[in-house]
């Protein structure tokens, strides 16, 4: 399995590799010749190298810094790579990077040829090319090193290279080189496309690297491991093995909400997960990072266990993978026995020393008492401390979650009179996530959700921007910053971003008797409005129409002016914009569609009436989160403008809604499709677990742990009539 050195300089395509042009994705790499396992296809030197950065607006800032330094033909080399078009247009459209760019420009006071300052068009024009540049930037650039250790890239051949769960290529930043190596970890065939792992993380189901893969990128894997149920049955195995192991290193696992991971109690039952997971990752063919990791795992559990041989038989494993994946240049993995050469070496070292003095042992056994002094110094050293590194934690497996941990975990050495408090453990180890070793991964962008498992697939920190407040009773956010009242798309691009997430419904159940208040229990209903796909969402933006009475600029409703209903929200912000009256608002609202709450409410007051309830019951139907308001900024003091506002005129703007349907049509239409489910299928998950809140007098929300509880053990069924007392009770 040796690396094959067939390096690519610089930019310069493999000789091995061609670039085709795909009518889906623009361009795509192929093999041009049958490739062997092993075979170093590229080691490649970025077009542009960006140190680490804390923030988002720290790289656009770094990026900024490099790009104003390169020649106009290497300016032309990155606009000629490739992008996700759906991606790109998204970070067009939120005008985040445009915002950075041009506040980087402007700080630099740019002149022209006569020394005057440069502004207008010919400014618009350096600041357009640079934000082309740094999307397509944003979108492919490669981790250089764990999570950034060393910074990150911008490569013209890896940046063309498609994804795949079941790659046929690592690639791999390697200090030593300071090149991004790509190995081929199969026989590629001539003509076969080459594919890499951009998440990097074998043991997830389908659904979790879809929603990774989407959020980054907007993209949609149809590979095997993505498309078979058979196969996604295997990974779902991988990744309760795979938590199973973070837990025994950790005490937890970073998908704690998983049932059915196995609980690993001591180190054999350890090196059986390891050695079960490291069969599963063999017969789907994943020879990546991954692989290698857990068989470092088996050879440190198989030396923990004193099966020193089996240990070898793993660490040599472990480095043949090694090999395929990075080559032999590993110099910077020797600290720490992090490279597996060097955690060959030890491991072979400590198995030669066992068996001498094992031999030595068994020979003054057999007649050597003359030296039994001698011999029984030997022995008693052979089981005392060796001369290493001080003591690690265990191996570091899959952190949780990884960001919190820290890397690079400094190694101690010992001091001189150390031999004598060590006992016989491996050198300190920590996983590829703390080392160079790491599948270098594409940065996640900014612009895509986080995911939370458990809740609705949304990017969250739109429901409270920088310089927002939220109200009181969190219907709305508001804000007076100067720019969203001054610059007509910055306010249109934060209205379009905040309309992607939807308001947060809720049902609110009240039954009291005079002042006494017997239940007050609440649903979430926002699930009901985001589908698991998001391909499946039914979600719009629509301004008013041309015979919809709206506050439209003034402070009477009307009919004037009109924009229309598809095209207008460039046309309002631009008004709200040039509006000179001194106090003015600009509201977006997020309204639900297509909810037959009539007929829920319907069903609940039936419920409550079957437990014997005599007193008064108000369903409510609330809506949280559900306005954006944008206010013109205080130019003088708050204070002045209390005072003053009661006799200032006012201009409002209430012509734009986010309307989140719960279903196509109205309750009872012809082919009507609900996003999610019914409020019949709904209605008849949620009535038992209501009904147990409401016989036990619940005073607070009715979560899935009460709907996991009555499918689970039958709670609410058995609820009919309730002794409610008395009034006074």
């Amino acid at each position: 399995m040796s690396s094959r050195n067939a390096a690519v300089e610089g930019t310069i395509l493999s000789s091995m590799l061609e670039v085709r042009q795909l009518v889906a994705i623009d361009e795509a790499i192929f093999a041009k010749v049958d490739i062997p396992r092993g075979t170093r296809i590229a080691a490649e030197v970025p077009l542009i190298m960006l140190p680490p950065t804390p923030s988002f607006e720290k790289e656009v800032l770094e990026f900024c810094k490099t790009v104003d330094g390169i020649t106009n033909d290497e300016f032309k080399e990155i606009e000629q790579l490739p992008s996700s078009s759906k991606a790109a247009d998204e970070m067009r459209e939120r005008g985040f990077v445009a915002n950075e760019v041009w506040n980087f420009y402007k700080s630099k006071k740019l002149k022209n040829n006569d020394g005057t300052l440069l502004k207008g068009k010919k400014l618009r024009k350096i600041v357009n090319k640079t934000v082309n540049i740094c999307i397509i930037y944003l979108i492919n650039n490669v981790e250089l090193g764990p999570h950034g250790k060393y910074g990150s890239g911008l490569c013209s051949l890896y940046a063309r290279i498609g994804h795949s769960c079941v790659p046929n290529v690592y690639n791999s930043w390697n200090p030593t080189l300071q090149r991004l190596t790509l190995h081929a970890i199969h026989d590629i065939k001539a003509g076969q496309q080459i594919f890499v792992d951009y998440i990097g993380n074998a043991c997830r189901t389908r659904m979790q690297r879809g929603v990774s893969l989407y959020a980054a990128w907007r993209i949609v894997c149809n590979c095997a491991a993505c498309t078979d149920d058979a196969i996604d049955q295997l990974r779902y195995r991988m990744l309760l093995l795979d938590q199973a192991l973070a837990a025994y290193e950790h005490g937890v696992s970073h998908e704690t909400h998983i049932t059915g991971v196995p609980k690993l109690e001591t180190t054999q039952q350890a090196l059986n997960a390891a050695e079960e997971l490291v069969k599963l990752l063999k017969k789907q063919r994943l020879c990546g990072m991954e692989l290698r990791r857990t068989l470092r795992e088996c050879s440190r559990f198989a030396f923990d266990s004193k099966a020193y041989e089996k240990a070898l038989k793993y660490a040599r494993e472990e480095l043949k993978y090694e090999m395929l994946l990075i080559g032999t240049e590993t110099d910077h993995l020797k600290e720490g026995y992090y490279g597996a050469k060097y955690w060959v070496e030890y491991v072979e070292k400590e198995v030669k020393a066992r068996v001498f003095h094992i031999h030595l042992y068994i020979g003054g056994i057999m007649g050597m008492d003359h030296h039994q002094s001698i011999v029984a110094d030997k022995a008693e050293s052979s089981t005392g401390r060796v001369h290493r590194p001080s003591d690690p934690p265990r191996i570091s497996r899959r952190p949780v979650p990884v960001s919190e941990l820290p890397a690079d975990v400094p190694v101690e050495l010992p001091a001189e009179n150390g031999m004598a408090n060590a006992s016989h453990e491996p050198p300190p180890y920590s996983s590829p996530s703390d080392t160079s070793l790491e599948h270098q991964t594409r940065p996640q962008l900014p612009k895509g959700p986080q995911y939370y498992p458990g809740l609705p697939i949304l990017d969250y920190r739109q429901y409270l921007p920088p310089l927002f407040e939220l109200s009181a009773d969190s219907t709305t956010i508001t804000s007076k910053a100067n720019y969203l009242s001054e610059n007509a798309k910055a306010l249109a691009t934060l209205l379009r971003n905040l309309a992607t997430v939807p308001p947060k419904p809720q049902i609110i159940i009240q039954g009291n008797r005079g002042r006494k208040v017997d239940f007050n229990i609440k649903l979430n209903l926002m699930n009901l409005l985001v589908p698991n796909d998001p391909k499946d969402r039914l979600d719009y933006l629509r301004c008013v129409s041309k015979d919809e009475v709206a506050l439209r600029g003034g402070s009477d409703p009307g009919l004037k002016p009109d924009f229309g209903v598809d095209n207008g929200l460039d046309a309002w912000c631009d008004r709200y914009v040039k509006d000179s009256t001194s106090i003015k608002s600009f509201t977006l609202e997020r309204v639900v569609s297509n909810f037959d709450v009539n007929w829920l409410e319907g069903q609940v007051r039936s419920l409550v009436a079957s437990t014997d309830y005599k007193g008064q019951v108000t369903v409510q139907f609330l809506i949280t989160h559900a306005k954006v308001v944008v206010h013109s900024p205080d130019k003088y003091n708050k204070l002045l403008t209390a005072i003053t506002s009661p006799f200032s005129s006012k201009s409002k703007y209430e012509v734009v809604k986010a309307v989140w349907p719960f279903a196509t049509s109205k309750n009872g239409e012809q082919g009507r499709r609900c996003v999610v489910q019914s409020e019949k299928t709904w209605w008849e998950e949620w009535r038992d677990p209501i009904r147990f809140a409401i016989g036990t007098k619940r005073q607070g929300w009715v979560t899935n742990e009460d709907k996991l509880e009555c499918i689970m053990e039958g709670r609410g069924k058995g609820i009919k009539l309730i002794d409610w007392g008395s009034e006074l009770d």
